[in-house]
């Protein structure tokens, strides 16, 4: 009830790439493409699960629409390089760009948290307040008997009789690979990937035409990372007479007269192991009495995030005002087991 919003217009299919008739061999249906309104229309029926995202395996689209439209919007979305974004599971991912409607010819339109992120964290930690414990980074966790054991990183041990971890997770992997074999074998199918960030007002890093500019613009480099560019200005509602940009691995870096900081962040992949290793790590969620959380149970964002940590409070027996729409309680999973056979999916 605290938030507060602002909405912003995403991009539209057809002023993101021109002309549009050229990339897609079926026509415009209702105002959007004929694929967009079943996922399964863009794949073959038959397994279509294990297809990836590779010309050969959709159907309808041209290779010049993969290449210049589908290809670096996931890359984008997901900040990650293109050739690994070709195999992202094909249904998965066109069923995110329908339900998101990145394969409509309308614009969308997105909410935004007014002042960020930062908003309703601050939120949360005025309810949580001393329960929050700052500066105590946790080494790894353990059994102890039928309870789990925390070991902080300066050696001090503490007991729960239920551990969630809301973490990353190659940082829960961490956490637990020498005590949760299961769990572990699971995690190590999600990686994350180190992504150089810029905060910058230098304009040699958005389009040549201004016109051209858009809240996100992806600049094409040699090598593997995306170099995407974000438009501050528009994407916040600040002053467009003062230009901000943030900048995902460019090939140089903005000039040292224009840049402010710079950071490195880690950004989870989602491709088909990683989503097998999601759904199975769901099946087993409450073993040993240990639980995860994270942006990386759905598709990497906020929402995720908050819906995953919603899923296990609420196994847990936790409660909250609202109904929450799209979450899903847990039934322990005490004694189930993972079969270690691969972590490896095949396209």
């Amino acid at each position: 009830p605290d938030a507060h919003c602002a909405m912003t217009r995403g991009p539209s299919i057809e002023t993101s790439i021109a002309p549009l008739r050229s990339f897609v061999s079926e026509p415009m249906r209702h105002g959007r493409l004929f694929l967009a309104g079943d996922a399964a229309h863009i794949v073959p029926p038959t397994g279509a699960k294990g297809l990836n995202l590779a010309a050969s395996d959709v159907k309808y689209l041209s290779s010049a629409f993969i290449d210049h439209y589908i290809v670096p919007m996931g890359a984008a979305i997901w900040s990650t390089p293109e050739r690994e974004i070709l195999s992202y599971p094909a249904q998965s991912f066109f069923q995110f760009f329908d339900n998101h409607r990145l394969m409509h010819k309308e614009r969308p339109k997105w909410r935004t948290v007014t002042g960020g992120s930062q908003s309703y964290v601050r939120k949360a930690a005025e309810a949580l307040g001393n329960r929050i414990r700052t500066g105590a980074g946790v080494g790894r966790i353990q059994p102890f008997g039928n309870r789990v054991a925390v070991v902080l990183e300066d050696g001090h041990t503490e007991v729960f009789d239920e551990v969630i971890l809301a973490a990353h997770s190659d940082q829960s992997l961490r956490m637990i690979m020498d005590h949760y074999e299961d769990q572990a074998f699971l995690l190590r199918s999600i990686r994350y990937r180190p992504n150089s960030i810029w905060l910058h007002r230098d304009p040699s890093l958005m389009p040549k035409k201004k016109n051209a500019w858009a809240s996100w613009n992806v600049l094409k480099q040699e090598g593997d990372d995306i170099c995407l560019t974000y438009w501050m200005n528009r994407l916040q509602g600040l002053d467009p007479s003062r230009p901000l940009f943030i900048t995902l691995n460019p090939a140089a870096p903005p000039r040292e007269d224009l840049a402010f900081h710079h950071y490195a962040f880690d950004h989870p992949q989602f491709d088909a192991a990683a989503e097998a290793a999601v759904r199975s790590l769901k099946r087993i969620q409450g073993k040993d009495n240990i639980w995860f959380a994270g942006a990386w149970m759905g598709r990497g964002f906020h929402e995720d995030g908050l819906k995953a940590g919603l899923s296990a409070a609420l196994s847990l027996g936790g409660s909250v005002s609202w109904k929450p729409e799209g979450v899903e309680a847990w039934t322990p999973a005490r004694g189930a087991s993972v079969v270690h056979v691969s972590a490896e999916v095949s396209a």
